[in-house]
């Protein structure tokens, strides 16, 4: 029998000026930040960051390559980087394999994690675990688990939007795929609090697909940060994360 059970609910701030909430957010954790990410990454969101933390009094100490790869190797050479052992935070700017990279460094070095995601193409940014690869890109059996998924969410759907659509649209499929592997997955079993609750939270991994999929990647090739965009954002990112942060690993896939 399980002794106890905990569950962490992710947090997130949504919208075309979504860093404009980093402040308030973030500074009751101290004074200095780095900001780990991807290339491509860091150069299309890293004006729109910098510009939110003007007036603020979090210090920016550095911005990091991830390495390019979620791996342990690229966490362990992280983890020996002078800027990230001096911040008092640390944010993660880029796509799933990024911040699957920091979730492990910020694990290993007790920092917390605020996520940048500058692709709706996973539910990384929400998750409490991570995806490790080897340095050559082959998935790893080990997975990486952290008590709780990042301190706050910032999605930026400016930066979704001018990110080149394919990534949304990947999204989408990654996003309908958890509502049936979690149905199918679950047929037959008697399942207890946490796994029916992200069952069934995983017919909203469908439904606003139908509903807004369409007009948001039409929205995101003209790079037009709608409602729509939003919407899918958020089924992308949050509700996929929110599922797979409640079921155990035999319903995930």
């Amino acid at each position: 029998t399980m002794a106890f059970y905990s569950q962490a609910l992710p947090s997130y701030t949504i919208g075309d000026t979504a860093y404009e909430d980093i402040p308030r957010v973030c500074e009751p954790y101290g004074s200095t930040a780095v900001v780990i990410g991807g290339k491509r990454a860091m150069a299309a969101a890293r004006d729109y960051f910098l510009d939110a933390l003007k007036d603020s009094k979090i210090k920016v100490l550095d911005f990091v390559w991830y390495g390019g790869e979620a791996s342990f190797e690229n966490g362990d050479a992280l983890i020996e980087n002078p800027a990230v052992q001096q911040a008092d935070m640390i944010f993660s700017m880029g796509g799933g394999k990024c911040v699957d990279c920091v979730k492990y460094v910020c694990y290993k070095l007790n920092k917390p994690l605020f996520a940048l995601p500058t692709i709706a193409g996973t539910c990384a940014p929400v998750s409490s675990v991570a995806v490790m690869y080897y340095p050559n890109g082959v998935m790893k059996e080990t997975y990486q688990f952290s008590h709780t998924p990042p301190k706050h969410v910032f999605i930026n759907t400016r930066v979704i939007a001018e990110a080149p659509d394919v990534y949304l649209w990947t999204g989408m499929g990654d996003t309908m795929a958890k509502h049936f592997e979690t149905t199918l997955a679950a047929r037959g079993r008697d399942l207890a609090h946490g796994d029916a609750f992200g069952v069934a939270a995983g017919i909203q991994c469908y439904k606003p697909l139908v509903k807004y999929g369409a007009k948001a990647l039409e929205d995101c090739k003209n790079n037009n940060p709608s409602f729509e965009v939003e919407q899918i954002c958020l089924c992308n990112l949050v509700t996929t994360g929110m599922v797979s942060n409640f079921i155990d690993f035999s319903l995930n896939s």
